[in-house]
């Protein structure tokens, strides 16, 4: 990874300008800092030369001026280079040069009035401009007052119309650069304004001042309002750290060699995660570009930042919708085969038993005769049942199963439906076992979804329990509610089958060859909650299942 990368990864952003003419000045001195801090330390090493040539002769006043001059100097020129805030005010620094020029006029004559020259540069580039303004005046008159009381009037003519003209030519040359850090400012402004309305976030860095600046849309989209709080951030800290690798592989590569000066260079779009200030990730589609300084090495690093997280939901919720589209249309898939295969038992047995009647039944025993009419009976019976599920759940879909509850004495209609669910599937080896510690009186509940509810429940015990065993049907009272409790001892349900175990046309992975439609638990769900109740399971492969039913 090179040094560039890094820098771009790990620099603080500094705060963000507000344009005004004050802040046009303090710019203007920002854009100048190199040659300012140069000559600030040039002036600070002449200044602490002639304090100690003053001392030497000795001028103790002179000795003092320069030295204090050195370190307005040296403490200005650490302030430039280093981007500091201003070590004085303006006011006090205005005071401050108005007493050493007064001291070195005097003490100087013509050759202290000299001083006045740099001074007057100096504070038009480093002060707001009515201090500056002010400081020219007040120069004026004091070199002046001075030539003509220790010189004559003659000197303070020239002094006046020099220090007028250089002030004028000062004027107009701060004025246009001014002028220029105002117009590079509207034009900042606007481009926050156009990338704030298109939700579009800035970063540039700058590998001459090592600083990096973060836009205000970019803090806005981040959640940090307060420049304090978002100072001690950099690119990398505010990258979700499962994404920093890439953002790091990515950004390496751009600023990485050396390219011809002044030419441009575009990293491949990347999508990475930023982290707001609440700790929420921010989905960003970033566009990047490094500009190659005289050296070929990267001078500049700058970014845009798309917010695409609303994109990013989108496209999430649209992959699990055909996900689940997907895993519907192969569930409906496997119910067309399971039912067609359903359908086409007990019409087998069906059109076998009408074809024995029609062609041999005037020879047929009446007790064979009525076997036969049975099995027709049985398969016209099994195919109604499973007629009836299907619209049971198609109404449940559609919100359109009625729900009536009336007085009903439980104990008979769950010894009921007991009775039946042995009927279905005489074939079981498992035994019901019930324990119903209820008392006869009469309890509302919709008897249909009731019997719907244990039906499938009871069947499924049975029909889960291969290898027999018991299956147990308790009832008891729970507070104002009542608690149903069906459990076995089969093959259980995998754990990974569990969330979607009510979905309609849902079956476990580990039903092997057990016939079934997935319908069952749907309807069993549905009809639960239209009693404003619920169920819960539990469940290990092998060890059997347990269903809990509150009403």
């Amino acid at each position: 990874m090179g040094a560039a990368h890094a820098q771009v990864m790990s620099v603080k952003p500094t705060p963000a300008a507000e344009y005004d003419i004050a802040q046009a000045a303090q710019d203007l001195a920002k854009s100048q800092s190199r040659p300012i801090t140069l000559a600030l330390l040039l002036a600070a090493v002449f200044f602490t030369a002639l304090g100690i040539r003053n001392l030497f002769e000795p001028n103790y006043p002179m000795a003092a001026s320069c030295l204090v001059s050195a370190c307005i100097g040296a403490i200005y020129a650490r302030a430039f280079s280093r981007g500091l805030p201003r070590p004085m005010s303006d006011l006090t620094l205005t005071l401050v040069a108005l007493t050493i020029l007064i001291l070195a006029t005097r003490e100087r004559g013509m050759t202290g009035l000299i001083w006045a020259y740099p001074l007057i540069l100096f504070f038009h580039l480093v002060a707001v401009p009515r201090y500056a303004l002010f400081f020219n005046i007040a120069a004026i008159f004091v070199s002046s007052s001075m030539a003509w009381i220790f010189i004559d009037s003659g000197a303070a003519y020239r002094v006046v119309v020099t220090l007028t003209v250089i002030t004028a030519l000062i004027l107009i040359y701060t004025k246009i650069l001014r002028m220029q850090q105002l117009q590079q400012g509207e034009q900042r402004r606007r481009l926050d304004l156009l990338l704030r309305c298109s939700n579009i976030g800035g970063y540039e860095w700058d590998a001459a001042t090592g600083r990096a600046e973060f836009s205000p849309r970019l803090k806005e989209m981040l959640g940090y309002e307060d420049d304090a709080d978002f100072r001690a951030q950099t690119l990398e800290s505010i990258t979700h750290a499962d994404d920093q690798f890439r953002v790091r592989e990515a950004f390496s590569t751009l600023t990485s060699g050396i390219a011809l000066p002044g030419s441009v260079r575009q990293s491949q779009s990347i999508d990475f995660r930023m982290l707001r200030k609440d700790g929420e990730s921010l989905w960003v589609h970033v566009d990047a570009i490094v500009i190659a300084g005289a050296d070929g090495r990267p001078s500049k690093f700058i970014a845009s930042f798309l917010d695409i997280t609303p994109l990013k939901s989108a496209e999430a919720s649209t992959l699990a919708a055909l996900a689940r589209q997907q895993e519907l249309n192969e569930l409906r898939t496997r119910f067309v085969a399971m039912t067609s295969h359903e359908f086409r038992t007990p019409l087998a047995a069906i059109l076998s038993s009408a074809e024995l009647l029609r062609y041999y039944g005037e020879r047929m025993p009446t007790e064979e005769k009525g076997a036969v009419l049975a099995t027709i009976g049985n398969g016209v019976e099994r195919m109604t049942h499973m007629l009836d599920r299907i619209l049971l759940i198609s109404k449940a879909e559609a919100k359109m199963l009625e729900f009536k509850p009336l007085p009903i004495n439980l104990r008979d209609v769950c010894l009921s439906v007991v009775e039946g669910v042995r009927l279905q599937q005489p074939d079981s080896t498992c035994r019901i076992v019930t324990d119903f510690s209820i008392d006869d009186s009469p309890a509302a509940f919709d008897e249909k979804l009731l019997r719907h509810i244990f039906d499938n429940l009871l069947s499924n015990a049975l029909k889960y329990s291969p290898q027999g065993g018991e299956v147990r049907f308790s009832i008891r009272r729970d507070g104002e509610r009542m608690r149903f409790e069906v459990a076995d001892d089969g093959i259980g349900i995998p754990e990974e089958d569990l969330p979607d175990l009510f979905n309609t046309f849902h079956r476990g992975r580990n039903v092997g060859e057990i016939k079934g439609t997935g319908l069952g638990l749907s309807i069993v769900k549905s009809s639960v909650e239209l009693h404003n109740g619920s169920i819960d399971v539990i469940s290990k492969p092998g060890e059997g299942t347990r269903f809990i039913v509150l009403l």
